[in-house]
């Protein structure tokens, strides 16, 4: 069996470049995925940079559409910003994925 692994990382630049890229990813395939674990600073919404502070409705719509295809998801909100603990976020995210997918 051949699939595709999909990392989304969100990267400050174009807005395809943050979370409407997954949207756009979610709408053109069929995602098999287990679990999918997504994860947000809280001081990403609350910026005066008009781009980045529509990532919090971007991963939002994300989390839905995951969710609303029976995927088991979380979407974490992490204090601080998209910098911050990005190692402790990194494992939290794989333990977390590997831990929902295991035991469901």
């Amino acid at each position: 069996m051949q699939g595709k692994l999909y990392l989304c990382a969100t990267p400050i630049g174009n807005l395809e470049d943050i979370t409407y890229r997954v949207l756009r990813i979610l709408k053109e395939n069929n995602i098999k995925a287990k679990a999918v674990y997504l994860s947000l600073g809280d001081r990403e919404e609350k910026t005066r940079n008009p781009v980045m502070a529509t990532v919090g409705h971007a991963i939002r719509s994300v989390h839905e559409t995951i969710s609303d295809s029976g995927i088991n998801t979380i979407l974490e909100w992490n204090q601080g910003n998209h910098f911050k603990d990005v190692d402790i976020r990194m494992a939290k995210a794989l333990t977390w994925s590997i831990r929902a997918t295991v035991h469901g």
